[in-house]
């Protein structure tokens, strides 16, 4: 399902996971330790570029979602290692 975000110059709705220019936090700095992850967006129509919370990583995740999600693989990955006999 398509997260429609509006423009703040032109107020075009348009799909902002086809629009991603650049992945802000995710790329630049540690997204594990940033609170609000913003993605830039590109708007179709006047091609401003801002940034928006409305883009779902593999459909269904937001950026702050996706962090906890990897954090709790972590932190199952490393009670496994604890609790599994070693060979």
């Amino acid at each position: 399902m398509a997260k429609l975000t509006t423009c703040s110059g032109c107020s075009t709705r348009f799909d902002a996971r086809k629009a991603l220019v650049s992945a802000g936090g995710l790329r630049t700095t540690n997204a594990m330790y940033q609170r609000d992850v913003a993605l830039q967006v590109r708007c179709p129509n006047c091609r401003r570029e801002f940034t928006t919370t409305e883009v779902s990583l593999f459909g269904f995740l937001s950026p702050n979602g996706y962090r906890w999600v990897v954090v709790a693989l972590l932190v199952v990955i490393v009670a496994l290692m604890f609790w599994l006999p070693p060979r």
